[in-house]
């Protein structure tokens, strides 16, 4: 446990997210904030790729920093077999979150052709009670998934046109493309979208440390960011990314050695809180919140839902959210917001048959949908979870926090035919705002709500900053750390 001068939970922080997804499926996705260089259009890697040579065995580990403070450790591996390339990884991170150390391990361990691609794989992550796996096999022209979370085992097919990879493996891939000072395109598998997604990689010409070469590879992950430092070998040598993370290559010894408690000042809810200029009185019961975001990209966010969230002006940042008189707008496609997805089963019997008997009896969607919300804020337990949440996941677990609350109540709102879609954004306590998610419920406009914190309509602190399923948080990490918020008018 740390050892906390405030009660943390008595001041709610523990609702509140932060996008703590494991290192392991999320390392090259992205942490970095860094500038990409454009050099003419991209190439397929393996249209460069050279013979990769018998003998491409080897281990390397790496050490997680977050703010200075070590809270993780990461292990890869290549190992030649008589069947092909064994691949193996494993993460573990030890994370202080609201009041006490939170736990997280992912591994994966895959069978590669001989030019890296993946044949097979199996991987899978867990956190408290809650873990998630999934079984991928490369049929010719077809990747066939079964993933298993809530006791249910799903399956997917994906098409395939050519090799594909893992994140993870960009600093070998390099390797053996021959460190190429190109833009190149490494079609990767992405276990957060359970999709296949081109990763653009620009590969700097060698720099000489030592009696080495260095190479800094500027990868752009589905408009995110990173940089990352390998040698000769393509091994790892380090990546800086955006919040104050950082993961260095460390001998075994010393990556293995993590903390087992921390003290209250290490808590990483308030480490990477978003300052407030000004203190908000009652926040919970503010209905109006005029804010000048700063540090933001207004393209790159939906800072305005047409609804109760407006942005009144893009230099600087104006947002101004209304909870009393929302603007009725027509949406064009409400079909979107009531189709099941690979972590929102909303046509799942379970997640129908608690829906249905959560609303029997009501007839209108507004009454559905606070009905819902009671439901939730009752029946889950108030708990940080650093997960991949799952609809029929949470339902069996009934514990988590923000995301497991929103992604449970998005399944259970489609299941009763009510348009519903998940917010992410920041939301305000005791003097800054904290990342935080929560949904929006179509009533002829966008109803805010927050079954986490209990609320029928959600206070006017929650200012929306995407919207989008689970995946769609890995693009904070472009504003994190940077974030500033400065109050111009509430009540």
């Amino acid at each position: 446990k740390i050892k906390m001068s405030v009660d943390i939970k008595r001041l709610h922080l523990h609702y509140i997210i932060i996008f703590g997804i494991p290192l392991l499926w999320l390392i090259s996705i992205a942490l970095l904030n860094a500038e990409t260089k454009t050099v003419g259009e991209s190439i397929n890697v393996s249209e460069v790729f050279g013979d990769v040579p018998d003998s491409t065995e080897g281990q390397s580990w790496a050490s997680i920093y977050l703010k200075g403070e070590k809270i993780g450790y990461s292990y890869e591996s290549y190992h030649n077999s008589s069947k092909g390339m064994l691949y193996k990884e494993y993460m573990k991170m030890r994370i202080p979150l609201g009041g006490a150390v939170r736990e997280v391990e992912a591994d994966n361990f895959a069978l590669l052709d001989s030019n890296l691609s993946i044949r097979s794989f199996s991987a899978g992550m867990s956190s408290g009670k809650y873990d998630i796996t999934i079984h991928g096999i490369v049929d010719k022209d077809k990747l066939e998934l079964t993933y298993i979370s809530g006791g249910r085992r799903n399956t997917k097919t994906i098409p395939v046109s050519g090799p594909i990879y893992f994140q993870g493996q960009l600093p070998r891939i390099i390797k053996y493309s021959g460190f190429k000072s190109k833009l190149f395109s490494i079609p990767v598998f992405d276990p957060l979208s359970l999709s296949l997604t081109d990763l653009k990689v620009d590969v700097s010409a060698p720099q000489v440390i030592g009696s080495d070469s260095s190479y800094a590879l500027n990868v752009d992950f589905n408009g995110i960011k990173t940089t990352m430092t390998i040698n000769s070998k393509g091994e790892l040598i380090k990546d800086i990314q955006p919040g104050g993370m950082l993961v260095k290559s460390e001998p075994r010894n010393k990556a293995l050695k993590l903390k087992s408690s921390y003290a209250a000042g290490e808590d990483f809810l308030v480490k990477l809180s978003v300052p407030s200029d000004s203190i908000i009185d009652n926040p919970r019961t503010t209905t109006y919140l005029k804010v000048e975001l700063e540090e933001i990209d207004p393209s790159s966010y939906v800072l305005g839902d047409g609804s109760s969230q407006l942005l009144l002006n893009s230099k600087p940042v104006e947002v101004e959210i209304n909870r009393v008189n929302p603007k009725h707008i027509e949406i064009q496609n409400l079909d979107d917001y009531l189709k099941a997805s690979n972590f929102v089963q909303c046509k799942d019997s379970s997640i129908v048959k608690a829906s249905n008997k959560i609303t029997v009896g009501l007839t209108s969607n507004r009454e559905k949908a606070f009905a819902i919300a009671d439901w939730v804020y009752k029946n889950i337990e108030k708990d940080i979870t650093v997960s991949v949440p799952s609809a029929v996941e949470v339902l069996r677990v009934k514990r988590g926090d923000c995301n497991e609350h929103t992604v449970l109540y998005v399944a259970l709102a489609r299941a009763a035919g009510i348009p519903c879609k998940t917010v992410i954004g920041i939301v305000y306590k005791d003097g800054m705002f904290f990342y935080h998610a929560w949904p929006a419920v179509y009533l002829g406009y966008w109803h805010h709500l927050d079954p986490t914190f209990g609320q029928h309509t959600a206070d006017a602190t929650h200012i929306q900053l995407l919207e989008g399923s689970i995946e769609k948080q890995t693009e904070l990490v472009n504003v994190v750390g940077k974030l500033k918020v400065k109050i111009i008018e509430y009540h």
